[in-house]
C-alpha cells in the first residue's frame, strides 16, 4: 500500500467520522427540549463566571512572585561595581605636560636619592 492510498483512506475515514458526529449532534439538538437547552446555557454561563473569579484569585501570587523576582534581578544587575585597584595614578583631566607626574629615569633617581638630599639640607643649615 502506498502513502497516497493511505492518505486517501485516512481522509475518507475522517470525513465519514465527521459526518456521523455531525448527524448525531443535530439529532441530539432536535431531541432536546428548549427548556433543557436554556438551563444548559445558564449553567455554562454560571460556570464560566465562577471560574474567572477563581482564576483571578489564583493568579495574583504568580504575578507577585514574578514581579518580585524581576525587581530583585534589577537590583543585582544595577548595583554599583566595586572599585578596581590599580598601580597607576588617576590623571583624569590633569595637565599631561606637568613634569611632576612624569616618571622618567631622572625623576626616579631623584626620588630614590631624596633621603640623601634631605640629609644634605639638614647639614648645610
Amino acid at each position: 500500500m502506498t502513502s497516497n492510498s493511505k492518505r486517501q483512506l485516512n481522509s475518507s475515514l475522517n470525513s465519514t467520522l465527521n459526518d456521523r458526529l455531525h448527524e448525531d449532534l443535530v439529532a441530539l439538538e432536535q431531541e432536546t427540549a428548549n427548556g433543557d437547552l436554556f438551563r444548559l446555557a445558564q449553567a455554562r454561563n454560571s460556570a464560566l463566571q465562577n471560574n474567572s473569579g477563581k482564576l483571578r484569585k489564583t493568579l495574583w501570587p504568580l504575578w507577585a512572585t514574578s514581579l518580585a523576582s524581576m525587581v530583585l534581578m534589577g537590583v543585582f544587575v544595577l548595583q554599583p561595581q566595586p572599585l578596581q585597584h590599580s598601580d597607576s595614578l588617576p590623571l583624569g583631566d590633569a595637565d599631561t605636560d606637568n613634569t611632576v607626574l612624569e616618571f622618567s629615569e631622572e625623576n626616579l633617581d631623584l626620588y630614590e636619592d631624596l633621603d640623601f638630599y634631605d640629609w644634605l639640607a639638614d647639614i648645610e643649615t
